[in-house]
């Protein structure tokens, strides 16, 4: 199994608003240049699933694990011989609001999966944060 992870802390940005970025998944293209297009599957909940189609490659579904809202949700994908966890948590703290986002990629496969796409997405989670938390600001 290998996960990585990146928290920031901010004053710009309420619980509220992120997660309302958070869950707005039939928008994220207009986020991410890297997604074409992504659509919800019902509502915003556990056990719920929705689907990316991210730039050049194929579409693929995730189901949400976990939610618990305006604090935390978790989704994950199977991959070939892997799957691919992504936990997004909000807490609220004496130094402001901590936005976190870690990556897991767990199987037999993890090394070829995280060289495939995972160490760009770990990457890019800094800038991806700053940027989810200016879009939640302009929302």
């Amino acid at each position: 199994m290998r996960s990585r992870s990146c928290s920031i802390t901010t004053h710009d940005a309420t619980k509220e608003q992120i997660w309302t970025l958070w869950t707005d998944i039939n928008n994220w293209h207009q986020l991410k240049a890297d997604i074409e297009w992504a659509k919800l599957n019902g509502p915003f909940m556990q056990g719920d699933s929705f689907i990316i189609k991210p730039q050049g490659a194929k579409e693929t579904t995730f189901v949400i694990e976990k939610c618990i809202p305006y604090q935390e949700f978790t989704d994950s994908t199977r991959l070939f011989d892997a799957t691919m966890f992504s936990f997004h948590k909000l807490e609220e703290t004496n130094e402001g609001l901590n936005v976190a986002v870690a990556i897991c990629i767990s199987g037999p496969l993890t090394f070829m999966w995280r060289k495939i796409f995972g160490e760009d997405m770990v990457k890019n989670l800094p800038d991806n944060i700053i940027a989810q938390i200016q879009q939640a600001t302009n929302h």
